[in-house]
């Protein structure tokens, strides 16, 4: 029974973390989306004269406007005209780290206090005009650690993503993936066990791509305490139908019992001579 238990919850914890991992792509896809629908209509409303204005911060007031926190416009060349998260980059040439095969994918370079860092971000693109010169916008949101500890949060299921180029790991500050530092993830998904920091992990993984990885952990005595929580209930109902079962054969037992013993009493007293003494046989 233990190991019947133990093999249903570690199914149980592998259908979280797939959950988890369905929660986290499915919650990036919507982003994906709106980043869509938002840079579409920059697109379409980019100015065609120059104003006056400070042409660097462009994307930084449009960006606020629709709620892109990274947006970017770059000419046929391939420089950035203007950007939201990378103001620095004004007219260098556009550095975003790419991924074969997903053009969402994006590994952004961002402004942070007095350097850069490079950031991971969903973005959409839209062929535009601006002042009349042809452009890319590309728009979209962050996928990183602020991200990843929403959506653990939400499902209860340590996430993380493995860049396997940059050999690094996108994950909150606290993250046990962190730990991790050479994980063995082949094909496109990937299940198991490892042990981070003295605590053994259950996780599940997915390809998003072939170079990154969605990864769900939840420790392993999570899953223990689940299981031992479940076979003390499991012996306490039990052992109550073993009592009700005791008390209901005490009561049978004495119902069958009264009119044996009556029926006995009445053969003694006819035995005893005493003509009052009739056997009869119980009803029922």
């Amino acid at each position: 029974m233990t190991a019947l238990l133990a093999s249903s919850f570690t199914q149980s914890g592998d259908e979280r973390l797939r959950d988890a991992l369905a929660a986290a792509l499915g919650q990036a896809d919507r982003q994906l989306k709106r980043a869509e629908a938002e840079v579409a209509s920059v697109a379409a409303d980019l100015p065609d004269r120059r104003p006056d204005g400070d042409l660097p911060h462009l994307a930084l007031k449009v960006g606020q406007n629709h709620a892109l926190p990274a947006l970017e416009i770059v000419d046929a060349s391939g420089r950035v005209v203007s950007s939201r998260h990378w103001l620095a980059g004004f007219n260098f040439p556009e550095q975003d780290g790419l991924f074969p095969g997903d053009d969402a994918l994006r590994v952004e370079k961002v402004n942070e206090g007095y350097g850069e860092v490079e950031r991971l971000a969903v973005m959409a693109s839209r062929a535009s005009t601006l002042y009349g010169a042809p452009v890319i916008v590309r728009g979209g949101d962050f996928i990183d650690a602020e991200f990843l500890s929403e959506m653990s949060g939400l499902t209860g299921v340590r996430l993380g993503i493995r860049d396997r180029r940059r050999q690094r790991w996108i994950a909150p500050p606290a993250s046990p993936l962190l730990g991790w530092s050479d994980p063995a993830l082949a094909g496109k998904d990937a299940r198991g066990e490892v042990a981070l920091g003295g605590t053994t992990y259950r996780f599940a993984a997915v390809a998003r791509n072939s170079e990154l990885w969605l990864v769900a952990a939840l420790p392993r005595d999570e899953l223990d305490r689940l299981t031992g929580l479940v076979r003390g209930l499991a012996f306490g109902l039990a052992a109550a139908a073993l009592v009700g079962a005791v008390l209901a054969a005490v009561l049978l037992s004495g119902r069958i019992a009264r009119p044996v013993r009556e029926l006995a009493e009445q053969s003694r007293r006819v035995a005893a001579g005493d003509p009052g003494a009739a056997v009869v046989a119980p009803a029922g």
